[in-house]
């Protein structure tokens, strides 16, 4: 996979409920233009999207919620 590049995020989409996914942690941290360490300290602090516990070791993030 191709290193992320943090000055350039993923520029967002419309939402609607069909395209309303689950992304993955690395995914959830160029969408919101951070480091996937930095959106682990939010979730710790009680901040930052949403977390949803997908197996006991993969986390992921409503994409609506990665917009607010």
């Amino acid at each position: 996979m191709p290193p992320t590049d943090l000055r350039n995020p993923i520029r967002p989409i419309p939402v609607t409920p069909a395209n309303d996914r689950i992304v993955s942690e690395r995914e959830a941290a160029q969408i919101r233009g951070v480091s996937e360490y930095t959106l682990r300290r939010q979730a710790q602090r009680g901040e930052g999207p949403e977390r949803i516990k997908l197996s006991p070791r993969r986390i992921g993030y409503r994409y609506s919620s990665l917009l607010k």
